[in-house]
């Protein structure tokens, strides 16, 4: 019992790590200076075209190149070998978030999920940068005031 439950909190860990990773990720580099970095350029470019057709159609066409996605895969391959339920965990947050931004761009428009990432898309760029966990941006304090629109 007392491994499922290590298990079961160094899951929970991984995907709470993973999540902070994504929200500092979109924080900092796709809306911040470190985009300006010459090897980073094109991915800042890539999420400002993300942006500017957030919800103009379906949406299929996730902007991360092939080349983030395998480094995600090595150092997540590399994780697992120190501990498997921490690197499980991580990979949770990865299909769940591809997931959720799918649906929320997609098919989900009335939930609070949907509302506060369309804010980030439609109202502020330069708040609710978590994309599908809002609590994240309020305990960084970049929350913006919820309305429907």
């Amino acid at each position: 019992m007392q491994y499922f439950f290590s298990c079961l909190v160094l899951f929970l860990f991984g995907h709470l790590i993973s999540a902070v990773a994504v929200y500092l990720n979109h924080r900092f580099l796709l809306h911040g200076r470190l985009g300006r970095l010459p090897i980073l350029k094109k991915l800042k470019r890539l999420h400002a075209l993300h942006h500017a057709h957030a919800y103009d159609e379906v949406r299929n066409d996730y902007f991360e190149p092939a080349w983030v996605k395998a480094a995600f895969a090595v150092v997540l391959l590399g994780v697992c070998f120190i501990n498997v339920s921490f690197s499980l965990g991580l990979l949770s947050f990865g299909l769940f978030y591809g997931y959720r931004h799918k649906s929320i761009h997609n098919t989900d428009l009335d939930s609070h999920f949907s509302i506060h990432h369309r804010h980030h898309h439609l109202v502020n760029p330069r708040c609710n940068y978590s994309g599908i966990y809002p609590s994240i941006d309020y305990i960084f304090g970049t929350a913006a005031k919820q309305q429907k629109e």
